[in-house]
């Protein structure tokens, strides 16, 4: 069984080092909130010892259905943030590809650009946990850094938009979540303020 286990200082630490090697606008942008004022957790299996659930960067520690386990009650965050309101969204980097890398044009998923980076997206609204599943192994990169904010005042983002670096940081000073993968991509860190 899983459950939600805070995570302590450690965990801010290991956050600010995942933001910091995606080197993305956003991460750079998320790196300025107060992190060390919010809480960071992640679910993990209810027998995990302490020890071993503040080994972020090991992988092997979770069993395949443990991760699977993970990713749907990840999924279902995700899933309960786009419904709070409409100016909610998830936003998730993509620090290798490229606005003209033919991966990205013909990709399926909702992504916009700012400069020559590419954000994958999810938009407010009703979306079910098999599209968040969907869009969540789909941006699966060398890292995962994504956020769940509130687009207060910025409109709507579209798919295969253009966006300044102003909305980047508007979008980090309204995040209510930071995800990061740990446990060598196993498993998630999720920072929430408080």
């Amino acid at each position: 069984m899983l459950e939600r286990r805070e995570l302590g200082r450690d965990a801010v630490t290991f956050l600010r080092a995942s933001l910091s090697r995606g080197g993305m606008a956003l991460s750079r942008f998320l790196l300025n909130l107060p992190l060390e004022e919010g809480q960071v957790y992640a679910f993990l299996p209810d027998r995990m010892d302490q020890e071993a659930a503040r080994k972020f960067e090991l992988g092997g520690l979770l069993t395949e259905e443990a991760t699977r386990g993970i990713e749907r009650r990840v999924a279902d965050l995700v899933a309960s943030h786009l419904r709070q309101s409409d100016d909610a969204y998830a936003v998730f980097e993509n620090p290798v590809m490229r606005p003209s890398d033919q991966s990205a044009i013909e990709s399926p998923l909702s992504y916009f650009t700012s400069d020559q980076e590419i954000y994958y997206f999810l938009p407010p609204g009703e979306t079910g946990t098999d599209t968040v599943i969907a869009t969540l192994r789909g941006v699966h990169s060398w890292v995962f850094n994504g956020t769940l904010a509130f687009a207060k005042g910025l409109g709507t983002i579209n798919n295969r938009q253009q966006l300044d670096r102003q909305v980047l940081e508007a979008l980090a000073a309204c995040s209510e979540h930071i995800l990061v993968g740990a446990y060598d991509y196993e498993g998630y860190l999720i920072w929430s303020r408080r």
